[in-house]
Parts: C-alpha cells; structure tokens; sequence
C-alpha cells in the first residue's frame, strides 16, 4: 500500500509540478520517518528521481531582499514561490542522504549512494 502512495505521490510531482508541488514534502516525510527501513528507502530514491526530473537547466537562487521587496506580477511571485519549494525540497533530499551515508546501516548507505 505504501509502495502505491509513494508511486501516486511520483506520479502527481510529475504530471503537474506546479500544482503539486507541495507533494514534495509528503514525500520527504515518507523518505524520513516511515518506519520501514524499504519503504523509506524506495521514497528517498522516488523523491530524488523526480527532483531530477523537475529541476530546470537554469540557476535556481533565492531572491534578495532587494528582489522581495520589488512589486512583480502574480506569475511570477508563483515561479518564486516554486523554485522555493523545489529548493527546500532538494536540501532537504541531499541533507536525508548525507546522513544515511555516515549511518551504519549498510541498506541506507547504499541507498544514499545511488541518490546522490
């Protein structure tokens, strides 16, 4: 069963990034406190595999404070607010799989070895 929720969850990221993207959290959540060691495993590896897939070819960066406080338009107050997602998203993915490689379980380390 938690094997479909996280394919779902892939398969929403995926077909509309911007819609979903909060769905990235869900995932992450999945990734670091199942309490199945498979299932965190096979989570991690989804969630990255879609960050691969949804980060673009340009530089993502957060804006300045000079930026922040300029007026923009909604469209693009919406790719800020995206990029952020994707941004806290990707950290939050590299942070999970750093410390699966200094964990002692020969599972994680493997695991974080192929996501990174």
């Amino acid at each position: 069963q938690k094997r479909a929720t996280i394919a779902k969850l892939s398969a929403q990221l995926l077909h509309s990034p911007h819609k979903n993207i909060g769905l990235l959290k869900e995932l992450h959540e999945l990734a670091s406190r199942d309490v199945s060691p498979a299932t965190r495993r096979m989570a991690a590896l989804s969630c990255v595999a879609v960050l691969r897939d949804l980060i673009p070819a340009y530089r993502i960066r957060l804006p300045t404070d000079k930026e922040l406080a300029m007026q923009v338009s909604s469209e693009v107050e919406a790719l800020r607010a995206y990029e952020r997602q994707l941004l806290r998203g990707h950290e939050a993915a590299v942070g999970l799989l750093r410390g699966w490689l200094r964990s002692g379980e020969q599972q994680q380390r493997l695991a974080a070895g192929r996501g990174l």
